[in-house]
């Protein structure tokens, strides 16, 4: 197989996709165009019907008015968007229009942050000073708390772990118990210290969650680029080395879909084509 054709196709796909989204990248090998795909397509959401479901905290300062009645309005306004399969990426942070900027928050602890504003500044919402966060499967959203705008040390509050575990969430992002932990050497107490290793790009993998040890398979390279991302970068180019001793298939075409953030490779194998490998988001 013709593997350098392919790997030349598939940077012309995404090149194309960023420029016509104006998305800004700084692709400068085929890995660094993969990486910034994949970064995008963790960021970005596909418009699809999902439900809705709220942690016992937010539905606690919900049914106690401990938010006024303008942010119920717009929570509800959000939960009907997602229930209604509706596009809410403009909404959601900047960040999804830069594919070199790392989002921590989503990539290590796989929680997003939309903006509670209904209000449109040309492709994204205007910014607000409210936000909802949220983590989302295929089918369902799970709306963690509604909080102020956040900044810094903010993002990695641990009360945002005590909420997954506490509504039975912590698997949706990749986080689970590990009972064989009984104690760590060191243990990160403050929210700031969290922030400053995520700064340095090193992933704490186990923590404690009231009684219980966790461990985090989600993280960073050294790089500061999503460490999830980066394995599957390695797989994929296993699986063109492979395909490239081997004259089983050839290459015949990439087709990227901007809709549902999929890139798949077609490949002829005893002369009909075939999906050899799909890169998906969401």
């Amino acid at each position: 197989m013709d593997v350098e054709k392919m790997k030349q196709d598939i940077t012309s796909k995404i090149q194309n996709y960023f420029c016509k989204n104006n998305i800004q990248f700084d692709g400068n090998s085929f890995e660094d165009y993969i990486q910034e795909w994949m970064d995008i397509c963790d960021k970005r959401i596909i418009a699809k019907k999902r439900k809705v479901i709220f942690s016992k905290e937010l539905q606690n300062k919900i049914d106690n008015n401990l938010i006024d009645d303008e942010t119920k309005r717009l929570i509800e306004f959000f939960k009907s968007k997602f229930e209604n399969g509706e596009n809410i990426s403009p909404y959601l942070s900047k960040n999804i229009k830069n594919a070199t900027s790392i989002d921590y928050l989503l990539t290590i602890w796989r929680i997003h942050h939309l903006h509670l504003i209904e209000e449109l500044d040309g492709e994204m919402s205007k910014r607000s000073d409210k936000y909802i966060l949220f983590v989302i499967n295929q089918d369902n959203v799970y709306f963690l708390d509604q909080t102020k705008h956040l900044s810094g040390s903010e993002f990695a509050s641990r009360y945002l772990l005590e909420i997954l575990a506490n509504n039975n969430w912590l698997h949706f992002v990749s986080i689970f118990e590990s009972p064989e932990v009984i104690s760590t050497n060191c243990e990160i107490t403050s929210d700031e210290a969290m922030y400053k290793l995520w700064k340095s790009n090193i992933n704490s993998c186990v923590f404690k969650i009231g009684n219980a040890f966790y461990t985090n398979i989600n993280g960073l390279t050294m790089a500061g680029t999503s460490l999830q991302n980066q394995l599957h970068i390695c797989n994929l180019n296993k699986a063109l080395y492979s395909a490239s001793q081997s004259n089983e298939m050839v290459y015949s075409r990439t087709e990227l879909d901007s809709e549902i953030l999929s890139l798949t490779i077609y490949c002829n194998r005893d002369g009909k084509e075939v999906k050899w490998i799909t890169i998906e988001g969401d």
